[in-house]
């Protein structure tokens, strides 16, 4: 079961996750014109950081500190993505990492393609919905805003300066992103 802090959030992060395209579309474009209706602001949340277990491990990253003040604000909207599950990954799947510049896993298989495609139809998501910013999970291979995970060759992965392929999709459309840690340390 899910921490996720709200039964609606949940809702939207199943439809715009499920198996359905065109109603995870919709669910997106409905998201646009809620915000429209109330004059608020969509900002895209790793969906991890709202509860939903997401990450590799099968667990989830939430951190009311960062979320509960967006998510009590009536000027936003929050979209609730996961680029690894979108892109098939699964839950929970094996931790990846960059390595020169693919993403492979412990035993050296290739994830390149299902993170691209994760990050293609996340960002995708995020445009018809009409995110405005985004708050993202730090260090992740989708998700890292300013530090990732990454390996040269052989070597076991660490902690350097990178951004996550969602993250640079997001960048490369000029919106905001923070990661929570940005947000912790204000």
């Amino acid at each position: 079961m899910a921490t996720i802090v709200d039964a609606r959030l949940h809702e939207l992060y199943e439809r715009l996750h499920g198996p359905d395209l065109a109603a995870a579309d919709q669910a997106a474009r409905d998201l646009a014109s809620e915000a429209a209706t109330a004059g608020a602001e969509v900002v895209v949340v790793s969906a991890c950081l709202l509860g939903e277990r997401t990450r590799y491990d099968g667990g989830d990253r939430y951190t009311p500190s960062v979320v509960d003040p967006l998510l009590a604000d009536p000027r936003v909207r929050v979209l609730p993505l996961c680029p690894e599950i979108l892109g098939g990954m699964g839950c929970p799947r094996p931790a990846v990492w960059f390595v020169d510049h693919l993403v492979r896993d412990a035993a050296g298989h290739d994830h390149t393609a299902a993170i691209t495609a994760g990050a293609d139809r996340a960002d995708a998501l995020a445009a018809a919905a009409g995110a405005t910013r985004a708050l993202l999970k730090e260090r992740s291979p989708s998700c890292g805003v300013n530090t990732v995970h990454r390996a040269a060759g052989d070597a076991r992965a660490s902690l350097q300066p990178g951004r996550g392929l969602f993250a640079d999709r997001l960048d490369r459309r000029h919106l905001p992103i923070v990661s929570e840690e940005d947000v912790i340390e204000r």
